[in-house]
């Protein structure tokens, strides 16, 4: 009787065996796939950091020049969406006025 059960035991083994191995070469990669992925993502954010303190930490004021240039940038066109405002402002009151006066006429 105990031969069957090892009979039974080394044949469940077997089967086992082929089919881990028909999938091995798929989860081989996944495995690393998802290693490197995590090892990746943890390099680059080091990188992104380390490149973070080397523009906050230079001494030639590239960071801070490109800074105060995005800077202006941003302030010409907030200057110039305001004037775009106004003009549009001026221009409705006008074609309101001269609606006005032709609805008195």
């Amino acid at each position: 009787m105990t031969q069957i059960y090892y009979l039974l035991l080394l044949v469940l083994v077997a089967i086992g065996s082929s089919y881990v191995t028909t999938l091995l070469p798929r989860i081989k990669t996944r495995f690393s796939s998802f290693i490197n992925a995590r090892r990746n993502k943890i390099t680059r954010r080091i990188e992104q950091l380390e490149m973070r303190v080397e523009l906050h930490t230079r001494k030639d004021g590239t960071y801070l020049d490109k800074f105060d240039d995005l800077e202006n940038q941003i302030e010409n066109v907030a200057e110039k969406l305001t004037k775009k405002e106004q003009r549009l402002k001026y221009r409705i009151r006008e074609e309101v006025k001269a609606y006005l006066k032709e609805l008195q006429k």
